[in-house]
């Protein structure tokens, strides 16, 4: 299990979830090179859609399911692990995205 599959799971994020492995590659993607968040959608999301043979839009989704798992479900707390505060709203997919990758780059 690497970092980021690690981190989902000790936050509650079931690998039953298709956006799981999704997620997992986002912030791997991320951490390999932070610029790639200046074009989210194309350097990301797409990769990760030819990664897993669906389209871009079921990526988005599945990764919105997953941050709504993590606000909804478990009320937000991840941000306080890993931001040292909370958000008052959910945050964008692409912000936890970042706020992740950041997390566990600065632990390695």
């Amino acid at each position: 299990m690497n970092q980021v599959q690690k981190f989902l799971s000790e936050e509650g994020v079931s690998l039953k979830y298709t956006g799981f492995d999704y997620v997992v590659m986002a912030v791997q993607l991320v951490m390999e090179k932070e610029e790639r968040m200046r074009a989210l959608e194309k350097e990301v999301y797409q990769k990760v859609a030819d990664e897993y043979h669906v389209s871009r839009s079921s990526v988005e989704k599945n990764i919105r399911k997953i941050r709504d798992v993590l606000w909804i479900d478990r009320g937000g707390h991840f941000l306080t692990r890993v931001q040292g505060g909370r958000f008052h709203r959910a945050p964008y997919p692409g912000e936890m995205i970042e706020l992740i990758a950041l997390y566990l780059k600065k632990r390695l």
